[in-house]
Order: structure tokens, then C-alpha cells, then sequence
């Protein structure tokens, strides 16, 4: 949640090797992925949905 500060709802699974992040206003990829990358991890794919 730290790495996603607007995230209004994080979700994730270390077994799924998956993160879901909610979010009010469209994220900046590069930033995302920079804060990701910040914690160890890589980001290897986005999908982004409207509801």
C-alpha cells in the first residue's frame, strides 16, 4: 500500500504471483512501476479496467 499511495483498495497474492491495485483517478505506469521496483519486485504486465 506504501508503494501506492492513491490505491483506495490493494490486493495481493504471493502465490498467484498477482497484484490488484483500485484507484479513482488512471495510474502513471512509469511511477508504478518505479515504486514496484522500490520494493523488490518487477511489474511484468498492466490491465486496466473501468467500472
Amino acid at each position: 500500500r506504501k508503494a501506492v499511495p492513491d490505491a483506495k483498495k490493494v490486493k495481493a497474492s504471493r502465490r498467484k504471483k498477482l497484484a490488484t491495485f483500485r484507484t479513482e483517478q488512471k495510474m502513471d505506469e512509469a511511477a508504478l512501476r518505479q515504486s514496484i521496483a522500490n520494493i523488490g519486485y518487477t511489474m511484468t504486465n498492466v490491465v486496466e479496467k473501468q467500472v
